[in-house]
């Protein structure tokens, strides 16, 4: 090795060699970039938001923002960052800070990078807000009989997740009637349910609703159709005490109704109709009663005179029923 303008004495350039090299070595020495001798600084702090994350439903997800500061207030984005949570039968939580909601409950979720760590605390609560009918609607049995299927319904929440635990509330609102239970307690699986016995008035217009308490959910309504009862007693309507022409139909028909024990008119019923009195005849001599349970037969008058007819269904209570009339 050789220096220009230097005059070297024998063994001096060996030792002005390894003093170089002992130069060069303390440079890199100083770490950094070898010049400046700056290291990079690692986090010292990590802040969460929110802190408090809450969840109405299960299934939802929402994003935890994470900052990350040096020892100089520097943001920074070192890697190796891991999200765990404490609970993950509750909620769990994904490399990217989104939680998801699994089960009603608490826990915690962090961030951790060397030894820098931050938790935010997770709280799912479900909130029914929705009643889903969970049973055949539109039952049809008669009047004052126990539906063969008991109404129920299941509590959702806004994402469709059962909400076990719910309160719900069933009421008869038209056609009379009960139910057995008028509050429930939403199973497990969220299914409440209770018992429906119909009223004893015949038709389309009963209906029970399920509902929740305080209000803001849309009730579920059942609706039910009853069926008079077995035939009980025969009743004159119309047609009796007329009068006119002999040998004429009289203007009005001779009416009679089957009913039930609730007075619900009964179709189905075969009556039979016959002159009894003053000649003349019945058209038809038998008619079958229509959906108010009413049949009906016109009246050929006899001779000039009293007329009598009747109407008579076997084993009813008020059969037969006599008309009478005046033939001039």
């Amino acid at each position: 090795m050789s220096f220009p303008g230097w005059r070297l004495y024998p063994g001096a350039t060996a030792r002005v060699a390894a003093s170089v090299l002992l130069v060069s070595l303390s440079v890199t020495s100083c770490g950094g970039d070898g010049v400046s001798g700056v290291r990079p600084h690692g986090p010292t702090e990590i802040f969460l938001s929110p802190l408090q994350v809450g969840f109405d439903a299960l299934r939802d997800r929402k994003h935890v923002d994470a900052v990350i500061l040096n020892e100089n207030g520097e943001r920074v984005f070192p890697p190796g960052l891991v999200w765990a949570s404490e609970n993950e039968a509750v909620a769990t939580v994904d490399g990217a800070g989104n939680v998801t909601s699994v089960s009603n409950g608490e826990t915690f979720i962090s961030l951790a990078v060397d030894s820098v760590s931050a938790r935010a605390r997770v709280r799912v609560e479900q909130v029914p807000r929705e009643l889903i009918k969970r049973s055949n609607d539109a039952q049809v049995d008669t009047v004052g009989h126990v539906l063969p299927e008991s109404l129920a319904v299941e509590a959702a929440d806004r994402l469709g997740s059962p909400v076990p635990g719910t309160v719900v509330y069933f009421a008869v609102t038209t056609g009379g009637g009960s139910v057995r239970d008028d509050s429930v307690i939403a199973t497990e699986t969220a299914h409440a349910w209770t018992v429906w016995t119909l009223g004893t008035v015949s038709g389309s217009g009963h209906t029970v609703t399920a509902s929740l308490v305080p209000g803001g959910v849309s009730p579920a309504q059942f609706t039910a159709f009853a069926l008079p009862d077995r035939p009980d007693s025969l009743q004159l309507v119309s047609g009796d005490g007329q009068g006119g022409p002999a040998g004429r139909v009289l203007g009005d028909s001779l009416v009679v109704v089957v009913l039930d024990r609730f007075g619900n008119g009964v179709p189905g019923v075969a009556v039979e109709f016959s002159v009894l009195a003053g000649g003349g005849a019945v058209t038809p001599q038998a008619d079958t009663t229509g959906t108010l349970g009413r049949a009906a037969v016109t009246w050929l008058l006899g001779a000039v005179g009293a007329q009598a007819a009747e109407a008579r269904v076997p084993g009813l209570r008020g059969s037969p029923v006599t008309f009478s009339a005046t033939a001039n």
